[in-house]
């Protein structure tokens, strides 16, 4: 009988485990394990908007898995005591060519509730779930989709220099339209941060992130429907599920070297 060699099956099983999928476009993923720094060396670490000193960490169901999200947390007015979280985008994405994915959840359940800024929250327009509960992107518009409160969604938008803005809900294409309105002007993403000046201000949720990908091009329609369909693929996983995935492993090789 052939012998199964454990330390060389254990070491191929790990080493697969943490390649990861082809993304030469990903810039950077923030997976919210405790930390809001990057999985990319070099990559700054979001900034967290705290005004009242209640965002932070906790653990939620994630479609179906049990992790670790960042809770960010304040009041809709005045503004400044929005919480949410800030992006530097110096030196990874130009102004107008570049996609962001998040799965999110929002606890506000009605209004206009901002998801991305891309103004330093100098203009009301962004990226919205609207009144009717549509992805929007203001002005423009939106079309129907499925959100609802309290229950996580991956959300996915793309803008390219042809002034396309692409919105997509749990993979499923939103909108295409002309706009400028997510052209970054100020070298910052602001994620649930809505404008502090003009019109339209207070339209914002709390919630929880769990995952938020920034790619420096405009992602195609089949792009995005294979991200969407795996949206952690190619992270790191959390402590507790190394403890799984050795103790997996391990438990193979030990059963395979004893047959």
């Amino acid at each position: 009988m052939t012998q199964f060699r454990p330390t060389v099956t254990l070491a191929f099983c790990i080493a697969s485990f943490l390649i990861p999928t082809a993304q030469a476009s990903l810039v950077a993923t923030y997976t919210f394990n405790n930390t809001l720094a990057a999985e990319q060396t070099g990559v700054a670490a979001l900034t967290a908007v705290d005004p009242l000193g209640t965002s932070g960490f906790q653990t939620a169901t994630v479609f179906g898995n049990l992790q670790t999200t960042y809770h960010f947390n304040g009041a809709a007015t005045p503004p400044a005591d929005q919480g949410g979280l800030d992006f530097n985008t110096t030196g990874l994405i130009t102004s107008n060519d570049y996609s962001v994915e998040m799965v999110v959840e929002l606890t506000g359940s009605a209004g206009w509730r901002r998801l991305l800024d891309s103004s330093d929250r100098q203009s009301d327009d962004g990226l919205y779930i609207d009144p009717s509960d549509d992805l929007d992107s203001y002005p423009n518009g939106g079309s129907g989709s499925p959100f609802s409160a309290n229950t996580f969604f991956d959300i996915f938008v793309t803008v390219d220099p042809s002034n396309t803005v692409t919105g997509y809900f749990s993979g499923v294409q939103q909108f295409s339209e002309t706009s400028t309105s997510l052209d970054v002007a100020t070298n910052t993403l602001g994620f649930f941060l809505d404008n502090v000046v003009g019109g339209g201000q207070g339209e914002w949720s709390s919630g929880n992130i769990a995952l938020i990908k920034v790619f420096n091009t405009a992602l195609t329609p089949s792009e995005v429907a294979a991200e969407t369909a795996d949206p952690f693929q190619g992270t790191a996983p959390e402590p507790g599920s190394w403890i799984l995935l050795l103790g997996g492993v391990a438990g193979v090789a030990i059963r395979k070297a004893r047959g």
